[in-house]
């Protein structure tokens, strides 16, 4: 059997190991990391501070799941998503708040 975790943010990973791996003997975990491979020319970290009506995009966890806010968010990722020409990554902090927002 085996299993195979793949993501952007697993690091430091020795937590990750110690939450899901407690009893694999040692030597039967193997691991693998690799570099950043989207090229620096097309990366174009940007924050907002505003949604396009003007609202502000406050995230903190008592007021990220207020509809307004959503909606703002939502009106804002459409936007970029009709301007941008390839595409968006847009990263949330969680799967269960990916899940409020889709």
């Amino acid at each position: 059997h085996a299993v195979v975790l793949c993501g952007g943010t697993m690091q430091p990973f020795e937590d990750l190991r110690q939450q899901l791996f407690t009893n694999l003997p040692p030597g039967r975990l193997r691991t693998a990391a690799y570099g950043h491979i989207v090229p620096p020319e097309r990366v174009a970290p940007v924050i907002f501070s505003r949604g396009p009506r003007g609202s502000p995009l406050s995230f903190s966890f008592g007021s990220r799941g207020a509809p307004a806010l959503m909606d703002e968010l939502g009106e804002l990722l459409l936007a970029l998503a009709a301007t941008v020409p390839d595409g968006l990554v847009v990263f949330v902090p969680s799967f269960q708040y990916e899940a409020q927002l889709v």
